[in-house]
């Protein structure tokens, strides 16, 4: 496909995943066909013949049009008889479009100027489809309709029209050589000005302004989410936007005095700023550089009798986690060419996006069913450096600046209450006080989530000890790890953003498999822990 520069090959199954209506050009290497025998490809009920040159058997057709799955077959045909040489199907793939939202009901929007990005050294760049024989960027037909055959690799697409604003879907991984995205567009709000102007009643006036700057504060919120320097935890944001919208558009009906409200109101969510999100796993990183240390030995002891109880290594970012029973425990990491515990970050519980650091000081509390996952820096000693560098008291200060400013509104709220008082200025500035006890409530990191699986029997609801877990991809079919579940039924694997398969066993009950496990859309490396039942097996 694509002016012969793409070649497509079919799934473990047998199918081959194409677009309707496209150019579809197909060879095949069929050996002793006898001269006076023609070999014919049929789709469908649709025959087409093969040119012959040597062994080597061609065609080329218009894919049919319409989504749904037909039949491929070639055939070597006789005079008096023709006999069956391969079969397959071809899966015929919807095409993506472009829509809005009308009535709660999907309603697709032509004309809109879509343009695909790939990714290549880190960044996102507009894909060259020359060589490929098709258009980039493209004008969608009246039904919004849009599709590209493209090489392997990492896109996104990106759609436009006029009085709508301009959106993105989120970068995927294309194995399949086809890009077909369905994408919504939201229509532009009005100018405010105009609202204004307008000859409506003065209170409708009022909520549709608050709406639009409700609307573009949530929108803008959109953007943050996705800037990688802005941590995930930003999205509690959204609901108290619109909550401050609706609250300014009530208190606009009441005065136009808008300045002071406006400078007081919005300081306490900067405390949402780089809110931090506990994963499930440890990191063992560079104390000075943020990046993770792959290869560190991480040992776990029992505090009561000093018994080593488990060791892993850390994989290439870095991470780790230990599946314990209650107790007390302690921690020790090691690798060449670093310290532990760190000197520089000495006594500090959070760094940057890094949580729960631990110095190997006692773990106790642990209750069942838990994990040890700390975020584990090293000192580099190399750096010789007896004081914590600029960029880690940078941090620090940085941290302090937040919350003062976040303490702003508050005090600003009470000089105005003193300035002016009266009923308005009292609601607000008791107004301000909840919003900022509301954000420094939210701004709290989040629990750690669990990060295993367990596997229990059906009947009994126990959980199944030394049963066996392996990960594949379905792709090759290809076994990627195996864990053996703890006296728990417990079991993890810490893998990157992809499809997975799961199979579970153990002996006396049937296998089980899990699939698909969709992890294509995580931003970050992830965990796959499914409970899982297994039933035993007839006697």
């Amino acid at each position: 496909v694509a002016s012969d520069a793409i070649e497509l090959f079919p799934s473990t199954s047998g199918t081959l995943s194409v677009l309707p209506g496209r150019s579809l050009r197909v060879l095949a290497t069929i050996a002793n066909v006898p001269e006076e025998a023609s070999v014919q490809w049929m789709v469908g009920s649709d025959r087409y013949l093969m040119v012959r040159t040597g062994d080597l058997f061609s065609s080329t057709i218009t894919t049919p049009t319409g989504a749904g799955r037909v039949q491929m077959r070639f055939e070597s045909v006789l005079e008096d008889h023709s006999y069956l040489l391969a079969s397959s199907w071809l899966q015929l793939e919807p095409f993506g479009f472009t829509f809005e939202i009308v009535d709660g009901e999907r309603e697709r929007l032509g004309y809109a100027r879509v343009t695909l990005f790939i990714q290549s050294g880190g960044t996102f760049s507009p894909w060259e489809s020359a060589e490929y024989g098709q258009l980039n960027p493209q004008t969608t037909p009246q039904d919004g309709s849009f599709a590209w055959y493209v090489p392997a690799g990492t896109y996104y697409v990106s759609a436009s029209v006029s009085g709508y604003r301009p959106t993105q879907t989120a970068p995927r991984f294309v194995t399949n050589a086809i890009v077909t995205e369905q994408v919504e567009l939201k229509r532009e709000p009005p100018p405010i000005i105009e609202v204004i102007t307008s000859p409506a009643p003065m209170l409708e006036k009022l909520g549709l302004v608050a709406g639009i700057l409700s609307q573009r504060a949530t929108d803008a919120i959109a953007i943050a989410r996705g800037n990688p320097q802005v941590q995930q935890g930003v999205t509690v944001a959204t609901p108290l936007v619109l909550a401050t919208g609706i609250a300014s558009g009530l208190v606009l009906s009441f005065s136009f005095d808008l300045f002071p409200f406006l400078q007081y109101l919005l300081t306490s969510p900067v405390l949402l700023l780089w809110r931090r999100r506990r994963k499930s796993w440890g990191v063992v990183y560079d104390a000075v550089s943020k990046q993770p240390i792959d290869l560190a030995i991480v040992r776990l002891y029992r505090l009561a009798d000093g018994r080593l109880v488990q060791s892993r290594v850390t994989d290439r970012y870095g991470r780790y986690f230990f599946l314990v029973d209650p107790g007390t425990y302690r921690i020790g990491v090691t690798k060449a060419g670093f310290g532990f515990p760190s000197g520089f970050l000495k006594d500090q519980r959070q760094d940057g996006g890094f949580l729960d650091l631990y110095h190997g000081e006692p773990i106790a509390g642990i209750e069942a069913h838990a994990t040890i996952a700390a975020n584990v820096p090293l000192d580099p000693v190399s750096t010789g450096a007896q004081y914590a560098p600029l960029r880690i008291r940078a941090k620090r200060v940085l941290r302090l600046v937040q919350h003062v400013l976040a303490s702003v509104g508050i005090l600003v709220a009470m000089m105005v209450l003193v300035l002016r008082p009266g009923v308005y200025t009292g609601i607000v500035f008791a107004l301000q006080i909840m919003v900022y006890l509301l954000v420094r409530r939210l701004a709290k990191p989040k629990r750690k989530p669990k990060g295993w699986g367990i596997v229990y029997d059906e009947d009994t609801r126990r959980p199944i000890a030394q049963a066996i877990v392996r990960i594949f991809e379905p792709v090759y079919n290809k076994l990627l790890a195996t864990a053996v579940t703890d006296q728990k039924g417990r079991y993890s694997f810490l893998v990157g953003p992809s499809e997975y398969y799961a199979r579970f066993g153990k002996e006396g009950y049937l296998e089980k498999e899990v699939k698909p496990i969709d992890l294509k859309n995580a931003q970050e490396p992830t965990d796959i822990a499914v409970d899982v039942t297994l039933k035993k097996t007839n006697s």
